[in-house]
């Protein structure tokens, strides 16, 4: 089998950075999540952060990361037209997580939220042609599996990120309004996840990851009566989601 010149970078940029991606946020944030200094941080976190438990999902998707990057090695892929179609997206995706924490942590720290929107988008490109080749078998948990868990966790935290960088910025507008702004957040999340479900044929994973999502803020806001409006927001948001049939079906045909 004669392997490229771009397909060996592209197999090898999935590798590292698949490595990279827990390496480098376990070092950077050894101590805990702590960022750089913003000019108004007594007002965060904000209504829109998840409770800390559901930040236990980046476990199994920088495990599947892995999976993933080891899986395309394999010799019956290293030619696959599927991962030549979606090799570069994932590599960006990987590529631009590793920059996230340094950037967070060393600033400044407004460019996380163009950094975790460009995350999104090519990850969900990657998803789009993932779905039409209609995946199967280990495809569906090496492949299809982390790629919706990440697409879906990112298409509610990048809203989360950027109600906590407008707000550690001071801009007047959000960080004396918290409670709409979340609410209004949650509202683009859902969107997201609207054309998202459509992208990816409403591919279980994805779906999963924002119920997860929407299931923290809920909780996070549940008990405190001046920010219930976003955990009824919220649990709105999770009820929108397609149904539970229609990912039963889609998984029959996966």
């Amino acid at each position: 089998m004669n392997v490229t010149l771009a397909e060996r970078t592209r197999i090898g940029l999935n590798i590292a950075f698949a490595l990279a991606q827990p390496s480098i946020s376990g070092g950077v944030f050894f101590r805990g999540f702590k960022t750089a200094p913003v000019p108004n941080p007594t007002a965060l976190p904000t209504p829109i952060q998840p409770a800390t438990y559901a930040f236990s999902i980046w476990f199994v998707i920088l495990l599947g990361c892995l999976a993933y990057a080891i899986y395309q090695t394999l010799p019956r892929n290293r030619d696959n037209s599927l991962f030549h179609a979606i090799g570069w997206a994932t590599a960006a995706t990987m590529g631009l997580c590793c920059t996230w924490p340094l950037v967070a942590r060393f600033g400044p720290v407004f460019m996380t939220v163009p950094i975790i929107f460009l995350m999104l988008a090519t990850l969900l490109r990657a998803l789009q042609l993932l779905m039409a080749s209609h995946p199967r078998g280990a495809l569906r948990w090496a492949v299809t599996a982390p790629l919706g868990l990440y697409a879906g966790w990112l298409a509610v935290a990048a809203f989360a990120n950027t109600q906590e960088i407008l707000t550690g910025y001071n801009i007047d507008v959000v960080a004396n309004a918290p409670v709409p702004w979340a609410i209004g957040m949650i509202a683009g999340a859902a969107v997201v996840a609207a054309v998202g479900s459509i992208i990816t044929h409403a591919n279980p994973f994805f779906l999963s990851a924002i119920a997860w999502a929407l299931a923290a803020i809920i909780a996070g806001n549940a008990n405190d009566p001046t920010t219930q409006p976003v955990a009824i927001a919220g649990l709105v948001a999770l009820l929108a989601r397609p149904s539970l049939g229609t990912q039963i079906s889609f998984c029959r045909k996966f």
